[in-house]
């Protein structure tokens, strides 16, 4: 079976208008599987290392063998 991970936007804090409504936010879900070599790494380091990755200016998913799906939701 193949490692998958489940990559989530950022929480992002409900926004509020001058008259204190909710404003609807997008967020992203993506699977990915992950490389073999990643069977043998522990998950809590492969977490930090996606998680990183992500939040740099440029970035680039580590481990990443094949995107799977790509999931856009409003909250």
């Amino acid at each position: 079976m193949n490692p998958k991970t489940f990559l989530k936007a950022k929480q992002l804090s409900s926004l509020s208008t001058e008259n204190g409504a909710s404003m609807k936010t997008k967020k992203v879900m993506i699977v990915i599987s992950l490389v073999e070599e990643a069977q043998e790494e522990k998950n809590e380091v492969i977490k930090k290392e996606i998680f990183q990755e992500l939040s740099k200016d440029v970035p680039r998913i580590p481990w990443c063998r094949k995107v799977e799906k790509v999931e856009v939701m409003e909250t």
